[in-house]
């Protein structure tokens, strides 16, 4: 955004400038080479005789943005703003510096004044849209951006920000309507022919989700996200060979790229090729030590082999490395322990996962299931009660108990929960009918 009307600003000013006196003739001469640092010493020294020029007081901000002195060009721009408020550049210099410093609620409340003191600027519009997207508030950049998109659709940028905006705002359609304009004028724009897709593959035009991240891949053939997108659609179309040949290529182009690897190890044990997935998570490991995903889905690979003892030390490394999935990395470790026979281990377990998460019904589920398969029911029976309370509509808590009241006799409970279950989940009602014979 600021390239563009600052350039414009920079022209005017200095076309504007100067009497031919010998201070104003060395700013010019600055500022036509681009010597910002110049620029704001010479302006500086000249403001202190000449308060009011105008002609420099836009200059000096103009050059300490180029600078990248944000702070200082912000006091600049709010000195030139009070001696100028009827012109909307003053306005949008000092947004544009509350951006850069990262002030973003200063930049947009800056810019929602500015769109009502200047009510028929498309750039006092354009600005407020962009400001709100950068914030990550989209839904309200929708409005301003398309009413500047309707009155100056040849704004560059504004019809691929409004797409990402409806695309972040779920109004997939949309977006995928004006991400095809923007690849239609731009066809060279890598980026937008992927958020394209990705529009496309949530309205689940699959076979058109492809054939747009394959031209984001061919336009950047080192990108990742195309890489990860095109094996994304492809699995989606159940074209899982290539699939795992896109993934290869990426681990062959970006081999330090953990996410290839991790990815190339998803694809893998989805194919039911264990071995092949072990090796890309411990890759990605190799190189991404804290990387609790790859952690998570390696214990699965070794699970799927037997290794119990390997995908227990690699749960435990995931909930080191991310208090966000502990509590599913120790929910998984109690079962392996209750496949071990260590009974004790899985209930402390199992508690402990819930105590990280005590709103989740399958981790509650999955302790009752542990007391069913060491046949300690009886000894469980007060979880059982007081988890069956606290889900009374949740079907794989009911299934659990039923399960359990079977093995004690509680026939009348398992009767009362197979007429729920009838309806919510009648396979486990017919499991639980088999069960009682």
């Amino acid at each position: 955004m600021k390239g563009i009307w600052i350039a414009l600003l920079l022209l005017l000013s200095m076309q504007s400038l100067f009497s031919q006196t010998q201070e104003l003739r060395a700013i010019e001469d600055a500022a036509r080479a681009s010597d910002w640092k110049r620029v704001e010493q010479l302006s500086g020294v000249y403001l202190k005789r000449h308060p009011n020029d105008r002609s420099i007081l836009y200059i000096l901000p103009l050059a300490q943005m180029r600078l990248g002195k944000f702070d200082r060009a912000l006091v600049s721009a709010q000195h030139l703003r009070a001696s100028d408020s009827l012109r909307i550049q003053p306005w949008l210099m000092i947004s544009e510096c509350e951006m850069a410093l990262n002030r973003m609620s200063d930049a947009v409340s800056t810019l929602e004044r500015v769109r009502v003191r200047f009510p028929d600027s498309v750039q006092a519009t354009w600005a407020l849209g962009m400001a709100y997207a950068r914030s990550g508030r989209y839904e309200e950049a929708i409005e301003p951006l398309e009413e500047a998109m309707f009155r100056r659709p040849d704004v560059p940028g504004i019809t691929e920000q409004l797409a990402r905006c409806y695309h972040a705002t779920g109004r997939f359609s949309e977006s995928a309507e004006l991400f095809q304009a923007v690849t239609d004028r731009s066809p060279n724009n890598a980026d937008a022919w992927l958020k394209y897709g990705e529009s496309l593959l949530a309205t689940r035009k699959l076979d058109s989700a492809r054939r747009s991240f394959e031209m984001a891949r061919r336009l950047q053939p080192d990108s990742a996200n195309a890489y990860l997108a095109l094996t994304a659609v492809l699995s989606e179309l159940g074209r899982h060979d290539e699939a795992l040949g896109v993934a290869r290529t990426l681990t062959q182009r970006r081999p330090r790229d953990p996410q290839g690897w991790y990815n190339f190890g998803l694809l893998s044990l989805a194919a039911k090729q264990a071995d092949t997935a072990i090796r890309c998570f411990r890759t990605a490991i190799s190189i991404q030590p804290s990387y609790p995903e790859a952690y998570f889905n390696l214990a699965l690979a070794y699970e799927d082999q037997g290794f119990l003892e390997d995908a227990s030390v690699a749960l435990k490394r995931c909930a080191l490395t991310s208090s966000t999935m502990a509590p599913d990395a120790y929910n998984s470790l109690a079962i392996i322990y209750r496949r071990e026979g260590r009974f004790d281990e899985s209930i402390a377990t199992h508690t402990q996962a819930i105590a990280l998460r005590d709103t989740s019904a399958i981790f509650h589920a999955a302790r009752i299931n542990t007391y069913f398969e060491a046949s300690r029911c009886e000894q469980g029976s007060a979880i059982i009660e007081l988890t069956r309370k606290r889900f009374p509509e949740n079907a794989d808590v009911l299934y659990a108990c039923a399960r359990c009241y079977v093995r004690t006799g509680k026939r009348d409970d398992v009767a009362a929960i197979e007429a729920i279950l009838a309806t919510k989940a009648p396979a486990m009602a017919e499991q639980l009918r088999l069960m009682m014979k």
